[in-house]
């Protein structure tokens, strides 16, 4: 097992090669199979409840994930960091 090699940019973490656009759709995926609504997966991420739906609606919808945020969503969801970390292609 590989571990992948992190790096700090300006915006976030990322890893090198990985194609955002992809990760984001297979978080959104994931988060449709998990049968959890967007509020009780905030909820887990540690959102307050006032905020909780409308925090993850905009992490599915951002472009540029930090790689702490997509271990926090993976966890919420109940699947391992590396389902999400994994190279793309």
């Amino acid at each position: 097992m590989s571990i992948p090699i992190f790096t700090k940019t300006p915006s976030c973490d990322i890893i090198p090669g990985m194609n955002t656009q992809k990760i984001i759709t297979r978080a959104r995926l994931l988060a449709k199979v998990s049968g959890l609504s967007y509020k009780k997966i905030g909820l887990k991420m540690g959102y307050p409840p006032k905020s909780a739906r409308q925090s993850v609606s905009q992490f599915l919808r951002g472009t540029n994930p930090s790689v702490a945020m997509l271990i926090r969503f993976a966890e919420a969801i109940g699947v391992e960091p590396k389902t999400l970390l994994e190279r793309v292609e």
